[in-house]
């Protein structure tokens, strides 16, 4: 995903959110119109918004390296260090690459391909 990818669908998501919720038969002009003051808003801080957002997400699914993994369920997961991301598929391959590699976060490829409903 490319910034402009982000900036595109932020702008996108802002002008959704402005025509689903803000009656714009209600603004008449008037500086203290609380539906102006909700479009307005949205217009200056909206695409700040969803991209901070984005990057939250981004940020909180990994796991830190402190926290360890549950292969019970089968899943494979993706460590990171400052040579890349490698996947591993077995403890032991876990293991053995927090052991020679300086990893410092780690994530389930399902956290990261999950179809997350909000």
């Amino acid at each position: 995903m490319k910034k402009e990818d982000v900036d595109k669908a932020a702008k996108e998501e802002v002008e959704n959110t402005v025509f689903y919720n803000i009656c714009t038969e209600k603004i008449d002009n008037e500086e203290s119109n609380y539906e102006a003051g909700r479009r307005d808003a949205l217009y200056d801080f909206g695409q700040e918004l969803f991209i901070a957002g984005i990057k939250w997400y981004l940020n909180n699914i990994w796991h830190d390296i402190n926290e360890f993994p549950d292969f019970g369920k089968g899943e494979i997961l993706l460590a990171s260090h400052k040579y890349g991301i490698f996947s591993c598929f077995t403890m032991k391959q876990f293991t053995n690459l927090t052991e020679h590699m300086d990893v410092y976060k780690w994530i389930y490829v399902t956290d990261l391909l999950s179809n997350l409903k909000i």
